[in-house]
């Protein structure tokens, strides 16, 4: 899924690559330096654009394998203007339906 929204960013909104960040969220105990590269890898964000990551410990999965070794991964697009250009867009979309 983060490939195809980075696409979309790159190639349909034309989103310039200072303006990606991405923010990591993960378990204290798992190597975050490993996962923030891994991310990078995948959504082609250099890791130096990430917001500090995020590791806090669950309760819930305490003693319980890992099934998210690389956390979970957001991406921010930093462009009021984008913002309002994706809004305009769904509101055509809704409004060109009868709902």
């Amino acid at each position: 899924m983060i490939k195809i929204m980075m696409a979309f960013f790159r190639r349909i909104c034309d989103v310039p690559e200072e303006k990606f960040r991405g923010y990591l969220h993960i378990h204290p105990h798992l190597d975050y330096k490993l996962a923030e590269e891994y991310w990078s890898s995948v959504s082609g964000i250099p890791t130096q654009q990430f917001f500090k990551t995020y590791r806090k410990p669950n309760k819930s999965t305490q003693n319980k394998k890992d099934s998210l070794p690389y956390g979970t991964f957001d991406v921010y697009v930093m462009s009021t203007e984008l913002f309002y250009k994706i809004t305009g867009w769904s509101q055509g979309i809704f409004t060109s339906y009868d709902l």
